[in-house]
């Protein structure tokens, strides 16, 4: 076998081990939206790149909405907003392929005026 046969060969082999990049998991703390009041989770991409993001607001039960991912270009941002018909807790969820490092995110519960009650960042 050649040296540029083999060197390909290795190369190739190199690339199919190489580890696939993950999806990291952001959470928020819970807050409290009043009656009539809702919930906004914010992501935007600041890395290099497009990124493939899912935002979801969830009840402390688990039970999520929003989700659908998107993939979003360096700069550009997307928001789910859930309104609540009676006082409730909720968590923002965001999953990033490409680490944490590439996404900054804000979770946010406001009244029924659209006024912000508690504005948290994701970890």
């Amino acid at each position: 076998m050649s040296a540029l046969r083999l060197l390909l060969a290795i190369a190739v082999l190199a690339l199919g081990l190489a580890p696939a990049a993950e999806a990291a998991e952001l959470f928020s703390p819970a807050l409290l939206a009043p009656g009539n009041g809702g919930f906004a989770c914010t992501a935007v991409n600041v890395g290099s790149a497009p990124r493939i993001i899912a935002i979801e607001v969830c009840a402390l039960t688990g039970s999520c909405l929003g989700g659908n991912p998107a993939e979003l270009d360096p700069g550009q941002g997307g928001s789910v907003t859930v309104p609540v018909t009676a006082a409730s807790l909720r968590y923002c969820k965001v999953t990033v392929e490409g680490g944490k490092s590439t996404v900054r995110t804000s979770f946010t519960a406001f009244d029924a005026n659209g006024v912000a009650t508690g504005t948290v960042e994701l970890n």
